[in-house]
């Protein structure tokens, strides 16, 4: 026959603190551990249940949430965003990538990397930014 700590399951556990025995450590300890699963995942939940809000670009940047002049530069830069005319275009291309690109990374992540490899090296060797004028580029980036 098994010994008695050894053959315990959780509803054991709960009939032996019912009939006064006190559980195992073993017990305890995996009792305790289901516990610790059962409210980080609840919780888990509960942040990716709650509303995103449309903070822009850098909301996600709290590491700055105490410094004023950065919360300032980013306010600015989200202002800025908000209204740049590229917004919706560069918003739509990355999520349709997103869409498009999440099964491949899934599936074969090695793929996906020499992929962006690839595109940097035809793009380093291609160079378009060298193609405008620097007067263009900045009135297209800035919106103006």
């Amino acid at each position: 026959m098994m010994s008695d700590s050894s053959s315990h399951s959780s509803g054991d556990a709960d009939a032996n603190a019912v009939k006064g025995r006190t559980p195992s450590p073993v017990v305890l300890r995996m009792m305790r551990s289901r516990i610790a699963l059962k409210q980080a995942l609840q919780s888990n939940d509960a942040s990716n249940a709650a509303p995103q809000k449309s903070g822009g670009i850098f909301a996600d940047l709290k590491s700055l949430q105490g410094n004023p002049s950065a919360q300032l530069l980013l306010g600015a830069v989200n202002q800025m965003w908000a209204k740049h005319p590229w917004r919706v275009l560069i918003v739509s291309a990355l999520q349709a990538g997103d869409v498009m690109l999440k099964p491949v990374a899934m599936r074969s992540p090695i793929a996906l990397i020499a992929g962006a490899a690839a595109v940097g090296a035809v793009l380093s060797l291609v160079r378009p930014w060298r193609l405008l004028t620097k007067s263009a580029l900045l009135s297209a980036l800035l919106g103006r």
